[in-house]
């Protein structure tokens, strides 16, 4: 369900050739994956980069889409139905105009969340909180892309008050477009960091790119900012000089609007975190790991307030405390033997490798045996040598039991765990790196890499096959005696 719309509205809206005919069709919903028809929806056929919308047409008339939205002509005639078959010269460019007019019809308010790190926890979190409120949508999974952002537009229904969009970028100007379609009510930036570094050479660039979710504020529109990122702040005041709307502010900083007062983490039982808030103080108890997520709590407990000003901080609280992180984002698993997986391999930056190992240092202060299975952080550019070998030093300091790394950075990242004493090895693929894991001892394991390197595929290894015998293939069997090798020259190492 979602945008409805008659045949005769999407032609004059889209500009759209079609087959004139008798019949009155209209559509529930839009689109662009055949898999998610479920009846009655507009399938926009738009093009892949293996394959064309096109060759799926057929499926998703079977599947019983009411209309087809198409860029070949031939289809008005050859197609699976040529009456409900829509021609435009772009697809794409249709997905979007129909998603920016579905918006300006619909009274919801939108909340636009963007940042080098957090925004898909912050966006969650938020729409944890704004479900305790009344009806809505949100971008699911990561769906904050140019296919992903209208799609999520077009999922309003009439009835919902509020729609939370995420928004990524990789290059200026994306975001641009992005908030001219969504054109938020609220628009939140988490943080500056050097993801997507090698786009853009600088932090600057990234916060001025990062910036551009800004512009397309509605007239009363509130940019929530990280009022301790500096680079953050100083880019905002060079780009709008002079805002035409409001800033509201969250951070550790005095003068911040929604000012966390106090963190608290209970390893990976979750943390909690004490923030004011218009005159009112109010302690957050969150389920999962991560008291780095301290600032995007504070993120979408001060947007949803500027969002709803009658929204309770009490209600907050509650909504907060059954809410769940993102998949593979600090997601605790369970394995046999009482072991445990900290899958976190959706991304990653210098900064939140940082803030992972932390999570890996408190647990090693319990007591805890902590392994990492990591991989490579992408998109550095030129500076991807010196971030692995500064990651290589922070595991070094860490101390874990072992490493088992997959990834081009791996010589730069073992050759600080070396010196330090560190077991550690390069596995050549995610599944080669969990068979590996599987034979080492540890109670926590903490896997983390950017989603390119797929180290999810080795959590998925981990889960299916941890605790039964395993056979391992031919290829691994050097690299598991490498680190064989390691730990017994580590056990041997006197202790200190």
């Amino acid at each position: 369900m979602g945008v409805s719309a008659s045949k005769a509205e999407l032609v004059r809206l889209l500009g759209a050739e079609c087959v004139t005919g008798d019949e009155k069709v209209s559509c529930n919903g839009a689109v662009f994956d055949s898999r998610d028809v479920r009846g009655g929806e507009l399938f926009v056929a738009l093009k892949g980069a293996a394959q064309h919308g096109h060759a799926f047409l057929p499926l998703a008339h079977a599947r019983g889409a009411s209309l087809l939205l198409v860029e070949d002509r031939t289809f008005l005639t050859a197609g699976p139905d040529p009456q409900r078959t829509l021609v435009v010269p772009d697809t794409l460019a249709a997905f979007w105009k129909l998603a920016a007019w579905w918006r300006e019809s619909t009274a919801v308010r939108t909340i636009a969340v963007t940042g080098s790190v957090g925004k898909t926890t912050t966006k969650e979190l938020l729409a944890s909180i704004l479900m305790r409120h009344s009806l809505g949508t949100y971008s699911l999974k990561s769906h904050n892309n140019h296919t992903g952002v209208p799609y999520t537009l077009t999922r309003i229904v009439k009835g919902h008050r509020w729609a939370v969009l995420e928004m990524g970028m990789n290059h200026a100007g994306e975001l641009r477009a992005l908030t001219a379609i969504g054109k938020p009510d609220v628009a939140v930036i988490t943080k500056i960091a050097p993801a997507h570094i090698e786009y853009f050479g600088s932090l600057d660039r990234i916060a001025d790119a990062k910036c551009e979710i800004l512009e397309g504020l509605t007239a009363h529109g509130v940019a929530v900012l990280n009022a301790d990122d500096e680079t953050l702040m100083r880019a905002v005041h060079r780009n709008f000089p002079q805002p035409a709307f409001r800033i509201a502010t969250f951070g550790k900083a005095m003068s911040s609007d929604c000012r966390i007062i106090e963190v608290v983490s209970h390893s990976l039982h979750g943390f909690e975190v004490t923030l004011s808030l218009d005159r009112e103080e109010r302690t957050f108890k969150v389920p999962f790991p991560g008291a780095h997520n301290a600032f995007n709590v504070a993120a979408a407990v001060l947007a949803a307030r500027r969002a709803f000003a009658e929204l309770p901080l009490a209600d907050m609280e509650a909504a907060l405390r059954t809410a769940r992180p993102p998949d593979m984002r600090l997601t605790v698993k369970q394995l046999t033997e009482g072991r445990r997986v900290v899958d976190d391999s959706y991304n990653a930056s210098p900064v939140t490798m940082s803030a992972t190992l932390g999570i890996a240092r408190e647990l090693k202060g319990q007591g805890l045996r902590v392994g990492l299975l990591f991989g490579d952080m992408l998109e550095l550019g030129a500076d991807a040598e010196r971030f692995h070998a500064e990651l290589g030093g922070e595991i070094a300091a860490l101390g874990p039991e072992f490493l088992i790394y997959v990834g081009s950075q791996a010589d730069t990242v073992l050759k600080s765990c070396a010196h330090a004493g560190v077991p550690a090895v390069c596995a050549e693929s995610p599944e080669a790196a969990a068979h590996l894991a599987v034979k080492r001892p540890f109670d926590v394991l903490v896997v983390k890499a950017s989603r390119g390197v797929g180290l999810d595929r080795a959590v998925t290894v981990l889960e299916e096959c941890y605790g039964a015998p395993l056979s391992m293939p031919v290829e691994e069997a050097a690299e598991d005696d490498m680190l064989d090798e390691a730990l017994q020259g580590r056990k041997r190492k006197p202790q200190s």
